[in-house]
């Protein structure tokens, strides 16, 4: 999956966009965020002001697959 897909993905399933960006840090808190660093990608939770990051070295895809499944578990997804 990469991020077009992802994208889709998420606006199916209605999720806000507020919670999330697919093309560097978001400026709100509580979001995630797909980050691109040269040719390796990771994905950071913010919350508080706070940043965390869940995961670093990764391709596209892998970013997209991480987010969708962290999004999977926390609204119970069957897909």
């Amino acid at each position: 999956m990469n991020r077009v897909n992802l994208l889709s993905a998420l606006k199916s399933h209605n999720v806000n966009e507020s919670l999330y960006s697919l093309d560097g840090f978001h400026k709100e808190s509580e979001s995630y965020s797909i980050v691109e660093e040269g040719q390796q990608f990771s994905v950071y939770y913010k919350e508080r002001g706070e940043t965390t990051e869940l995961a670093n070295n990764l391709t596209e895809e892998e970013a997209c697959d991480f987010l969708y499944t962290e999004f999977k578990s926390m609204f119970n997804w069957l897909k």
